[in-house]
């Protein structure tokens, strides 16, 4: 299944402002579908995601500090998949003189 998305920023900001409530019901309901739409294999991961992203705008305070430490965690994601790649490309040099050597 594909999800299909058109985000309207003014939509979603003047739900925000006039009906907190009703912004935050389309919200889940907007983020659900799209879990929903992902391989189910990947549903557990980004419903864990979205929790961390939820705590963290809860704890922040502010939106500015909710990016600022949603901006963090992505950074640490990439860091360690970086070092998975690196890992893996080491992995494959040996596998690939293992290779050679046998040839």
């Amino acid at each position: 299944m594909q999800f299909d998305f058109e985000f309207d920023f003014e939509h979603w900001r003047t739900l925000a402002e006039e009906e907190p409530a009703r912004y935050f019901a389309e919200r889940k309901a907007l983020i659900d579908r799209f879990i929903a739409s992902a391989p189910a294999s990947m549903a557990p991961d980004l419903m864990q995601l979205q929790g961390l992203i939820d705590h963290s705008r809860a704890e922040a305070g502010t939106p500015q500090i909710a990016v600022q430490q949603m901006m963090g965690m992505l950074g640490d994601y990439l860091a360690a998949l970086a070092g998975q790649m690196r890992e893996l490309q080491q992995h494959s040099l040996a596998l690939a003189a293992i290779q050679s050597r046998a040839d």
